[in-house]
């Protein structure tokens, strides 16, 4: 998802640090079954199809903070979930720039329950369906955002942007927010609870390893994947997502529509992005051994083009990230851009979405287009917005 330009970090930063934690204590909602959850400030963006199926978060701001003006990704301070060796669901927080002292949200409720005597000691209890189910908590160390990580039943997907984030020292961390423009006050306070909780700096051995441990997998099943060039958020979640646990969706963008372009400059980046995605779809069948099935599914080519320095193809752009889905139940709410010119054309839009509604039947899903121009401004698409959290049988 995201959060990738310094004018948007130091607008979340300072958010947090002149008002309450977001989802500080506990999330004022009873979830339902296999919980999709969303906060109540991204309301605006999300249809009712989507917000009737969706427990709200609706913990807010301090009386006399300033409210969020944009939208809350529920994705990058939601935590990771995995299973243990006996099938049981567990929950991974992590460390999160986004809270005031760093600390990890796990959408507990603290309420104690009786626990078997087999559980671990870092259980903790979650209400679902009125019912109190423990949990065993495994908190992971490391900073980053929950839009960077792409998790199936056996490996584990990450940006090159979380090896980054956690390749710093305390104090290199602390002269990276200053640099932003965020107040000593507020630096000091999270990089001090950051280093409380567990931040230190690792490299990327050290980065995988922790991950490893916190999914019970081997280090050649956690998969480092490169930011894409020039894409804005660096976050995984926008250009791979899960199908079911065996099967995992790439976008690609159809030549027709490139060749519907009106720019040079545009085509080749088109391309570019579309020869970058196929190196990746390779790594990804090598290095599961062909276990996974990869599916390539069509978005609209990149809109909003601006020249780039640090950007491999020259140019950094807003990425329309059919991928960037949420799939609940039997649903599939896949974004869309009615502002884009190609879904203008007579005939275009419509044979766009017939080929994304035959890949998405063949797993099931009906598809619903959810029209996210406004949402593309702020640099995220609607599973940014969303947190998933399975019903656990413990």
């Amino acid at each position: 998802m995201a959060m990738k330009t310094s004018a948007q970090l130091l607008t979340l930063l300072l958010y947090v640090f002149t008002s309450s934690y977001l989802f500080a204590g506990t999330p004022i909602c009873e979830p339902k079954q296999d919980g999709l959850f969303v906060h109540s400030l991204s309301r605006e963006f999300l249809p009712r199809e989507v917000l009737s199926r969706a427990n709200i978060l609706s913990n807010g701001v301090t009386p006399g903070g300033v409210e969020n003006p944009n939208v809350s990704w529920t994705r990058d301070l939601f935590p990771l979930q995995t299973t243990d060796e006996q099938g049981r669901l567990v929950v991974i927080p992590y460390l999160s720039a986004l809270s005031p002292d760093g600390a990890p949200f796990d959408g507990s409720h603290y309420i104690p329950v009786p626990l078997p005597a087999d559980a671990p000691p870092n259980a903790k209890s979650f209400k679902f369906n009125d019912k109190y189910h423990w949990l065993e908590v495994r908190s992971l160390p490391l900073l980053f955002e929950g839009g960077n990580v792409v998790a199936t039943e056996k490996f584990v997907f990450i940006g090159q942007k979380v090896v980054e984030q956690n390749g710093r020292s305390t104090r290199e961390l602390r002269d990276h927010y200053l640099a932003q423009g965020a107040s000593v006050t507020a630096v000091n306070r999270l990089v001090s609870g950051l280093a409380k909780r567990g931040y230190t700096k690792r490299n990327k051995e050290q980065v995988i390893d922790e991950f490893a441990k916190a999914f019970g997998l081997g280090s050649n099943q956690i998969i480092v994947l490169p930011w894409m060039p020039g894409e804005r958020t660096g976050h995984v979640d926008m250009f791979l997502a899960t199908l079911d646990e065996q099967t995992i969706a790439l976008p690609y963008v159809p030549q027709w529509l490139i060749d519907r372009l009106d720019y040079d400059h545009e085509r080749a980046y088109a391309q570019g992005v579309n020869e970058w995605l196929a190196v990746q779809t390779k790594t990804i069948k090598d290095r599961t051994d062909g276990t996974l099935t990869v599916v390539r599914v069509p978005m609209l080519p990149p809109k909003n083009l601006q020249s780039c320095s640090l950007s491999s193809l020259g140019w950094s752009a807003n990425l329309l990230a059919t991928v960037n889905w949420i799939l609940h139940e039997d649903m599939a709410f896949v974004p869309i851009f009615k502002t884009h010119t190609l879904q203008n054309e007579p005939g275009a839009a419509e044979r766009f979405k017939d080929e994304i509604r035959s890949v998405l039947s063949h797993y099931g899903f009906q598809t619903q287009f959810v029209d996210c121009s406004r949402l593309l401004r702020h640099n995220g698409l609607l599973h940014c917005l969303t947190g998933r959290l399975k019903t656990p049988a413990n």
